[in-house]
């Protein structure tokens, strides 16, 4: 079915324009409130630098800061706003009307993007937005581009580097190109950022992030709650860094040895994080979010992909729409709906549909 081109270039203009005015009016709330008190005690020369799980590029923002408190948060729309606009282009030149209102779904329209990317204005929109283009130079053959890309998102989050494995995977082979010069920057860019800003902006992250305790939608979390602080799961909270890392060398191996194909191995390998990190916050589903989008943009067999994926992402967009109605960020936690309930339970949801998700993927991987 052929698509008026004119009337939806309107609609992403009109959804942009949306997006920027909710943009300014979330001011610097929730999680950019913290980094701004990151960004001053950073600039404040201060010894200790609070809530910093983040890597090094993250503290360079503070200077953007220092223009404007809303500076960085403009910066991150902004970028968010072009990846839409090249994933929306290239989907518009499919000249398929399903996959434009698939796409509409999927990312301008989804509450998660709405509330995470725009109003609350937090950081993984921008680390998304090079993780996609990582992926993007790899499908073009550009593997000193794509290494580039994933060493800007690990340094400004550290877990884009989790990525790496699955991203040189080449059926028979690995990539070499990408793996060298990924691991050649990161140390290059590291050395520099600790001569400059010393080794305390490296490892800090890392400790602060292992030291965490379970949250919201993780299954550690929920079970945690229900079992009372039972002694097993207060090991797999405290050694969660370990499980993450064996789950993901365990999957690593099989799609090395069953030769899937390496974006297939990607998400296969995001899920497998998201189902097994102790913090489950929904921010961390945006970059899940964003690949599920790109997808529509890409042959036509991914499509069985993103169907897959579609469950996810309508409960990902319910349930920030109804965490943000029904007080779930009311701290005091004076909400009249019963939302410490929910937010207890909810972790067992997010294991069962992400397990489902990635059982569902790599069922269907054999045919990629």
């Amino acid at each position: 079915m052929t698509i008026n081109n004119k009337a939806f270039n309107l609609i992403f203009v009109l959804f942009s324009l949306i997006l920027i005015a909710i943009l300014i009016y979330g001011d610097a709330r929730h999680d950019y409130a913290l980094y701004i008190l990151t960004w001053k005690a950073f600039l404040n020369g201060d010894s200790y630098i609070p809530y910093n799980t983040y890597g090094p590029l993250h503290l360079v923002l503070s200077y953007l800061f220092q223009l404007h408190y809303l500076l960085p948060k403009v910066m991150f729309g902004i970028f968010f706003l072009y990846l839409n606009y090249f994933i929306f282009k290239n989907i518009l030149g499919k000249n398929e009307k399903k996959l434009v209102i698939f796409f509409f779904l999927t990312i301008p329209c989804n509450f998660l993007i709405i509330s995470i990317v725009f109003f609350y204005g937090i950081i993984d929109s921008i680390v998304s937005f090079f993780l996609i283009f990582s992926i993007i130079y790899k499908l073009r053959r550009n593997y000193y581009l794509s290494s580039l890309f994933l060493v800007i998102a690990t340094l400004i989050k550290i877990y884009p580097i989790l990525f790496l494995p699955f991203l040189i995977l080449e059926k028979e082979r690995i990539n070499i190109k990408i793996l060298v010069t990924t691991i050649l920057t990161i140390i290059f860019a590291l050395s520099i950022f600790s001569i400059f800003y010393g080794i305390d902006t490296i490892f800090e992250p890392f400790i602060f992030g292992g030291s965490r305790e379970a949250k919201f939608a993780s299954i550690i979390a929920s079970l945690k709650i229900d079992l009372n602080n039972n002694y097993l799961i207060l090991i797999l909270e405290k050694y969660n860094f370990f499980v993450v890392v064996i789950s993901l060398f365990c999957i690593f191996l099989y799609c090395f040895y069953k030769k899937t194909n390496w974006l297939i191995s990607i998400i296969l390998s995001y899920l497998i994080i998201l189902i097994t990190y102790k913090v489950g916050h929904l921010q961390f589903y945006i970059g899940l979010v964003v690949i599920s989008g790109f997808l529509l943009s890409l042959d036509k067999k991914y499509f069985e992909v993103y169907k897959i994926l579609f469950p996810l992402i309508f409960l990902l967009s319910l349930c920030q729409l109804g965490y943000s109605l029904t007080g779930g960020y009311d701290l005091s936690n004076n909400s009249s709906f019963p939302w410490r309930m929910v937010r207890d339970k909810i972790g067992y949801i997010f294991f069962l549909i992400n397990t489902v998700t990635f059982l569902k993927l790599l069922a269907i991987s054999k045919k990629f």
